[in-house]
């Protein structure tokens, strides 16, 4: 099944590991991606509704309930109702509007315009079986273009600067989303990927719209985790052991010489 038309909770549920699996066994350790829950929050809805609004405005006021303005009382217990009858994604007034706004914001984009030109695939999954490990490992790109070769992925983060998000690259691993993305998705749908893309979308008043591409440096150190890391998930799922953090007492310091205030550190 190189290819695969799926709503993200059978993603995630089905077989094969992603990219947020093999980072969160990276980031953390084995016993975290195995044993590990998925997190449901309200703002995660938001994340939702941002998406469908970037990449498929046709369908967003099909796709969401505007709610109250909070969610108290009555009057949102009965828009939970109607949401979930009509299987929508239910949204705070103040959200819906916001929402409304990426979507109109969208459509000011050059780089979306670009992914948009000749058609693209979204939110589709990819599946390919690793040569080296053995290991199905799957993908599930935001939007690609099939005609200038470029996977889009989008981010909703509170600060949309370069510095901002350039610190976010190291902390969530979007470094190795990237090119695991691309990997798998060239080898399982047969798609070229010549660029990949970072929308990120401000969580403002008003919301703002930035594209970020990373650099080569970033994108090798990505790659490098990337294989580690499905190395060591292989290695974990044939033994079908998931180690946590170290028995043995350990040993630690401050991280950094700046943490150090009252003393001087030996050896500096």
């Amino acid at each position: 099944m190189p290819i695969k038309i799926e709503d993200d909770a059978s993603y995630h549920a089905g077989e094969g590991v992603s990219k947020s699996g093999l980072w969160t066994l990276w980031s953390k350790t084995p016993f975290h991606y195995r044993y590990g829950v998925r997190e449901s929050r309200p703002q995660f809805d938001v994340g939702k509704a941002a998406h469908i609004a970037i990449l498929e405005p046709e369908r967003l006021e099909t796709s969401i309930t505007r709610g109250p303005v909070d969610r108290r009382g009555n009057k949102w217990k009965e828009a939970q109702d109607f949401a979930e009858f009509h299987k929508t994604i239910l949204l705070t007034e103040g959200d819906f509007e916001q929402v409304m706004l990426i979507r109109d914001l969208a459509a000011t984009s050059s780089i979306l315009d670009t992914m948009r030109d000749g058609g693209a695939i979204v939110e589709t999954s990819a599946y390919h079986v690793d040569e080296e490990t053995g290991v199905l490992v799957k993908t599930r790109p935001d939007m690609y273009n099939p005609k200038h070769k470029i996977i889009c992925d989008i981010k909703n983060m509170a600060d949309g600067s370069a510095g901002a998000f350039s610190r976010d690259v190291a902390k969530f691993g979007y470094h190795v989303q990237e090119t695991m993305y691309s990997d798998v998705w060239e080898k399982g749908s047969g798609n070229e990927v010549e660029a990949f893309v970072f929308v990120v979308f401000e969580k403002s008043e008003p919301p703002m719209l930035a594209a970020y591409e990373l650099d080569s440096d970033a994108a090798k150190e990505g790659h490098a985790i990337y294989r580690a890391a499905l190395a060591k998930y292989a290695e974990c799922l044939k033994a079908d052991n998931w180690p946590g953090y170290p028995d043995e007492v350990q040993r630690i310091g401050l991280r950094s010489k700046w943490d150090f205030k009252m003393v001087e550190p030996e050896g500096e």
